[in-house]
Order: structure tokens, then sequence, then C-alpha cells
């Protein structure tokens, strides 16, 4: 299963039509992969643009050594957590 896109367009409200659907479609993907992609009417376009044309490039601005760092401690918590439970 890949991420869930889940369509919240007139979903307002808990126990209107297609909210116990959306949220367990949000639920599984968020336990499953950490995200969840959502279709809605909250922003409009110019408050969209405006939001993520500053966040996305302070977002992705981190420094290679900072990334290498991170994906090494990474792999060495995997290693040692399959070492203990092995």
């Amino acid at each position: 299963m890949g991420i869930a896109r889940v369509d919240l367009r007139g979903v307002l409200q808990p126990g209107e039509p297609g909210w116990e659907a959306a949220r367990d479609a949000v639920t599984a993907s968020m336990a499953a992969h950490g995200c969840v992609v959502v279709a809605h009417d909250a922003l409009g376009p110019d408050l969209r643009r405006a939001l993520f044309d500053r966040a996305l490039p302070e977002l992705f601005a981190l420094p290679l050594e900072s990334m290498a760092r991170r994906r090494t401690r990474r792999r060495e918590s995997l290693c040692r957590r399959t070492a203990t439970t092995a």
C-alpha cells in the first residue's frame, strides 16, 4: 500500500458522510508511512503558494554533511536494534 491520497473536500465534521472512511485512510497511512497526501479546500492557491514557496526551500536546505550524519546514525541504530532482537 502506498501513501494514501485522501480527499477531505466537503468532510468538515465527525459524523458527516465520508468522515469515517477519511479518518481510517489518514490513520492507516500515518501508521504505515508517517505521512498522508490530503486534498481540501482550506487553503486557496494564493495562500498555498505563499506558504510553500517560502517553506520548501528552507526545509530542503540542510547541508549535505548534516544529512550524511543522520543517515549514518540511523543505520547504526537499525544495526543495534537488529543485533539485540536477533
